[in-house]
């Protein structure tokens, strides 16, 4: 009998098309499955963006209610035997913010020897201050007695889930992506996919890819929409993602007569080519953790616009982030206006995401490490 690979639990709200959940995938397609296999723990049973990629990737997808909706005992009494019936599991390695506390202290039960929480944001919406700072403060002290690794994709990130244990036993993981896929070059012409978008070429293709949840900020883009074109200025843009939003932000299109310059593209899986379209890369959000969107436009050559609240990890150097505040849409339009067509080559590319971290050729060797699997 074959000896089987060991099991990682990633627990995720949904295999959606999500900043941490493309992360997972970018390492799932490059780890040694016969070394190693991944296992997906979602709060959800609808269908998500990577379910059938996961299950020809040899993977599986289990299901248990949310935490907030089932109640903590409720919840960690399904995951606890969810990972006793359905493993053993090496490691179960949460993405899942402060309901992370759930998913570490059912592993610590289950005897699961690696139980890592990946910090990936930097605040939280909704409910009461008040009590939103009494449940961070219980979910970070389950967190940190029950995970035997803490790990985040930037300092920032890793600050606002650990508090002070992030200095003490924090370990950097970026979000690492197949940096190869969207990297320019003579034989990546953009002009096809333009055309398909209905874009001219003297047309300034503005682009957004981002789940349409209120922490994106998706009002704010239509907002610069509607100020650039009464400057005068030719803009279409595409946006990419779903989600709860998107009925308003359809509205909001509508309201401010910009059909004819709003592209709702839904999720796609060209998101390289994409990225190698636009001119200009959008991310207004109220908050962020660090965002791989932003590393992706990079990697691509495309110049991205952020705002304020982004993290300044997340700039590579490489002349291609510009930080605005999200209060005045103004200096937005006027930065579209000044972004140049010049962008840096494949060869200054590359070096700087792989010294950074985020190519994930590199990423999977300190994977097997953090998962305490080198040879």
């Amino acid at each position: 009998m074959t000896e089987q690979p060991p099991r990682v639990l990633h627990v995720v709200g949904a295999m959606n098309l999500g900043g941490a959940e493309t992360m997972v995938m970018n390492l799932y397609r490059s780890i040694d499955r016969t070394r190693l296999q991944f296992d997906f723990l979602a709060f959800t049973g609808s269908e998500s963006a990577y379910d059938a990629e996961i299950g020809g990737l040899g993977g599986r997808i289990l299901t248990v209610p949310p935490p907030g909706d089932a109640g903590y005992r409720q919840s960690l009494a399904a995951m606890t035997r969810m990972m006793g019936a359905d493993g053993p599991f090496h490691v179960v390695h949460a993405h899942v913010a402060h309901a992370s506390s759930v998913a570490m202290r059912a592993a610590c039960k289950a005897e699961v020897p690696v139980r890592v929480t990946h910090a990936h944001s930097t605040g939280s919406v909704g409910g009461s201050l008040l009590r939103r700072r009494a449940y961070f403060a219980v979910a970070r002290r389950v967190i940190t007695r029950n995970a035997t690794v803490l790990a985040g994709c930037g300092e920032d990130a890793g600050r606002y889930l650990f508090g002070k244990q992030w200095s003490e036993r924090g370990v950097l993981i970026r979000n690492s992506i197949d940096v190869a896929a969207f990297l320019p070059g003579p034989d990546r012409s953009s002009d096809a996919l333009r055309a398909q978008l209905g874009v001219g070429a003297e047309t300034l293709l503005l682009g957004s890819v981002a789940r349409m949840e209120p922490v994106k900020n998706h009002e704010f883009l239509i907002q610069v929409v509607r100020a650039a074109r009464a400057a005068g200025l030719d803009v279409v843009l595409a946006l990419v993602g779903d989600g709860s939003e998107r009925g308003a932000v359809e509205a909001a299109v509508a309201g401010s007569c910009l059909e004819d310059r709003v592209r709702f593209l839904g999720l796609r899986h060209d998101v390289p080519d994409l990225m190698r379209a636009f001119d200009v890369h959008l991310l207004p959000s109220r908050r962020e953790g660090l965002p791989v969107v932003v590393v992706e436009a990079q990697a691509a050559g495309t110049p991205s616009l952020v705002s304020s609240r982004v993290t300044a990890e997340v700039d590579l150097g490489l002349g291609l982030v510009r930080y605005l505040d999200i209060g005045d849409v103004a200096p937005w339009v006027e930065a579209i206006g000044q972004v140049g067509r010049a962008r840096p080559s494949a060869e200054e590319i590359e070096p700087a995401l792989a010294s950074a971290g985020y190519d994930v050729s590199t990423s999977v060797d300190r994977l097997y490490h953090l998962y305490g699997l080198t040879p």
